[in-house]
């Protein structure tokens, strides 16, 4: 089950509804929660205990018009330094997987991995949004490969290791080495599916799909404002 919920009281309940339905002795079924823009403290080891996956979009996790303007007013001081508890949720225990929620949100992942760690605007002169919640490296890369293949029930990916698929990307830069804000910059230079090369950046095909996919990253940033899709749920 895939479960939608921004408020820490959707998210409440949809962890109970999980542990309603949980039968003890069986394997996860990586019942899943996503955005978690707000998650009560009481509830973060719950996500652990009844091994439910926090998938989070955590290029929402930085200082915009929409969490300085459309949400701060509205939430409460207490709950705005709460927003997006990766670090909460991970030092709790839980499975964090990495999401983009294209393609209402622009596809841009090495964004996603970046704005986990610096939890900072590039387009804005503003402190970083709970900063204290920001991930390591090793953490905001496990969640958006491991996690996300954990979360999809994907054991042949994720990681890089004798005898699974070798789905690889080459990219331009060390993303672990390099400054967190040029990590946002990052392009792949090789795509490789069970080892085979299909996509190459300097061939006509590769720079073909390059610009389209810089096309639907404009597109997607136009029609978003760095919130969800589902503030109702």
């Amino acid at each position: 089950m895939h479960a939608h919920a921004i408020g820490d009281r959707a998210v409440r309940t949809a962890l109970s509804a999980y542990e309603a339905v949980a039968h003890p002795g069986h394997r996860s079924r990586r019942h899943t929660i996503t955005h978690l823009q707000l998650v009560h403290p009481d509830d973060y080891r719950r996500f652990a205990r009844a091994q439910v996956v926090a998938s989070m979009q955590l290029q929402w996790a930085l200082p915009s018009s929409f969490t300085n303007d459309a949400l701060k007013p509205y939430i409460g001081p207490e709950r705005y330094a709460r927003l997006y508890p990766a670090r909460s949720l991970a030092k709790a225990g839980a499975m964090l997987a990495g999401g983009s929620d294209w393609p209402v949100d622009p596809l841009l992942p090495f964004t996603q991995i970046a704005t986990a760690i610096d939890r900072s605007n590039p387009e804005e002169n503003q402190p970083p949004l709970n900063a204290r919640e920001g991930l390591t490296r090793t953490q905001s890369l496990a969640m958006h490969t491991a996690g996300a293949a954990h979360q999809l029930h994907d054991g042949n990916s994720g990681t890089v290791r004798p005898g699974k698929r070798a789905d690889l990307i080459v990219l331009d830069r060390d993303i672990t080495k390099v400054p967190v804000k040029d990590i946002r910059a990052t392009k792949v230079r090789y795509t490789l599916i069970s080892g085979r090369v299909v996509h190459d950046a300097d061939s006509r095909t590769g720079r073909t799909r390059a610009e389209a996919a810089q096309h639907i990253g404009a597109q997607g940033a136009g029609r978003t404002s760095g919130g969800s899709c589902c503030q109702g749920h």
